[in-house]
């Protein structure tokens, strides 16, 4: 029997919901135009920003004329990530091509990042750099697909691809399609269980979890109830990390491992805690004192876990009774977890509830005490503050930034009175926070940028030399990036960040990977090039704008940076817009 008419657009509407489930773009070329069938913020986007979006036009252009020639799915690997490139086929004819990524074929390494970034911008990345910051963010969002995910995401697109161009019978195309989404949908298992989490300790949303209808999600994650008892850690390196991306990427390492260590109990799931913690909620069946003996055991195996990442892991324990809420056994086992980390012991347990936890000025006083005392535990303790006010403010923006404030405030002037930060130093980071945080239009993304300068003033503590000098090169690099179109010499900018010309040279190549005239020079081309693709600007306007000066020294620089010269670089623009791509 033939399939009813519009039946397989129907499913191929159906089916296209993984892509959000996935959270992977997705879209359409069929000769002439792109059809967007999912839109996911991606790396690209940082492409596009630093002028690189011809080489991924390039890439795209490539790839679909081999996927259409060869008739198959075919695997593009592009700037370290992956897309499937996969031919719409009726009868003979190729309708279009679906193209979906990108996404990673394995978890990134600090050095694959580094190498991207540089790869990407010229730069030596930090994540006190708001847009590395950004970027590092997106790279840990990406989707992941390792092993038999990247066939099975081959199998699923094509036969997504067959419902599209109407070939074969829709309800059995749509049942092979919703298996394999089945299957991929472990690559977000991590992800999802982390929003899970989330949403049942925030007392705004924890009561939609006793309702029926969250039968479903509650077993896609592996729980066949609700959890009733926390447990949550802080994170504490064992010494201090000369790499501070390798440092973050570890942690959320760890707090990945946290999940799958949660799933194999059956009874138990894991979720962050900011950047320098984590969370168990037990839903296991028994008497309570069995449950919190299951938490316990639970946690002596993530502190273990997390000695094998090289941390040291405080945990707090809720002894509330079962009638508190979920999000109050959250707040307890949390201040717990604060008083276990300022002992220095393992496990402190606590039945404090939330009506007496303790108020925002107080944690901010401890932040001030740490600066002396133990400064290695300040960004965990920081976690434990922004907690705090996201309870406090009902994770409303404009109070948590009136809060975030009061306390930097507080912790900054604790750090000058103690002389680990100079005037200048404090003029700088306030400058570069103010920044981050004004152009924040979420919570999240404001405690991100709190998050990061406490950081570095952490690390700065810790290794005051370094640190000072870090902050001192990343000071002169944010100078060029403001003055490159300018006439600029190395030795202003040496002098601007505290150092003798030949040792600021020495030192800016070491960090950088190349040397100061060369990093100038790329950032002028990258300009150039911008200015070229966005605007009809005659090319000794062109030049002068992006610090070249007069054409002719344009043309020879950008010939030997980019292999083509700036009137071809025009043309293949025009040739872009014309594609129809953007």
């Amino acid at each position: 029997m033939a399939d009813a008419p519009g039946r397989h657009a129907f499913l191929a509407v159906n089916v296209a919901t993984a892509f959000e489930v996935l959270r992977v773009g997705a879209v359409i070329w069929d000769g002439k135009d792109w059809a967007l069938v999912h839109a996911e913020p991606s790396l690209v986007s940082f492409e596009l920003e630093h002028g690189l979006e011809f080489e991924r036009f390039k890439y795209n252009t490539r790839s679909v004329a081999r996927a259409r020639r060869e008739r198959k799915p075919l695997l593009g690997e592009h700037a370290g990530l992956t897309d499937w490139f996969v031919p719409i086929t009726s009868g003979d004819r190729v309708e279009g091509v679906l193209v979906t990524g990108p996404f990673a074929t394995a978890q990134p390494t600090s050095a694959d990042v580094m190498r991207r970034w540089r790869g990407l911008t010229g730069r030596q990345g930090h994540p006190a750099d708001p847009e590395f910051a950004r970027y590092l963010s997106t790279t840990l969002s990406t989707l992941v697909l390792e092993g038999a995910h990247v066939t099975h995401f081959q199998r699923f697109l094509t036969f997504f691809a067959r419902l599209l161009a109407g070939e074969g019978r829709a309800d059995a195309l749509a049942a092979e399609a919703f298996a394999l989404r089945d299957k991929l949908e472990e690559a977000r298992f991590v992800e999802r269980t982390w929003g899970s989490v989330r949403s049942m300790v925030d007392e705004r949303t924890a009561r939609a979890w006793e309702s029926q209808s969250k039968g479903d999600d509650l077993a896609r994650i592996g729980l066949s109830r609700v959890p009733e008892l926390v447990l949550v850690g802080l994170i504490v390196a064992r010494q201090a990390e000369p790499d501070p991306v390798d440092q973050l990427l570890t942690r959320h390492a760890f707090q990945r491992a946290c999940v799958e260590l949660a799933r194999k109990t059956g009874r138990a799931i894991s979720g962050q805690v900011g950047d320098h913690g984590v969370m168990f909620l037990s839903a296991a069946p028994g008497s309570l004192q069995r449950r919190r003996q299951g938490l316990l055991d639970l946690g002596d195996k993530a502190v273990a876990l997390a000695r094998r990442f090289g941390f040291r892991l405080h945990l707090g324990l809720s002894t509330l009774g079962l009638a508190s809420s979920l999000s109050q056994h959250y707040e307890a086992a949390l201040g717990a977890a604060e008083s276990a980390l300022s002992q220095g012991a393992r496990i402190v347990e606590s039945a404090t509830p939330a009506s007496a936890r303790l108020p925002l000025h107080e944690l901010r006083r401890h932040l001030g005490e740490l600066v002396e005392q133990r400064p290695g535990e300040l960004p965990a303790r920081f976690d434990r503050y922004l907690e705090a006010i996201a309870m406090h403010c009902g994770h409303q923006l404009e109070p948590a930034r009136a809060h975030l404030e009061a306390g930097f405030e507080y912790l900054a002037g604790a750090l000058l009175d103690a002389g680990a930060l100079d005037e200048k130093t404090f003029v700088d980071t306030c400058q570069g926070l103010e920044r981050s945080a004004r152009d924040a239009r979420t919570v999240a993304e404001l405690f991100d940028a709190y998050r990061r300068t406490v950081l570095e003033m952490s690390d700065e503590t810790q290794r005051p030399s370094t640190a000072r000098q870090g902050r001192s090169l990343r000071r002169a690099v944010t100078y060029i990036h403001q003055h490159y179109t300018e006439s600029l010499r190395l030795a202003k900018v040496a002098r601007l960040a505290g150092f003798a010309p030949t040792y600021f040279s020495y030192l800016f190549k070491q960090r950088e990977g190349m040397t100061f005239e060369r990093y100038v020079q790329r950032l002028r081309v990258e300009r150039a090039k911008q200015l070229l693709v966005s605007t009809d600007l005659e090319l000794k306007r062109v030049a002068q704008l992006s610090g070249f000066g007069t054409r002719f020294y344009l043309a020879r620089v950008f010939k030997r940076a980019t292999g083509m010269t700036p009137s071809d670089c025009r043309r293949q623009s025009s040739k872009y817009r014309k594609s129809g791509q953007s």
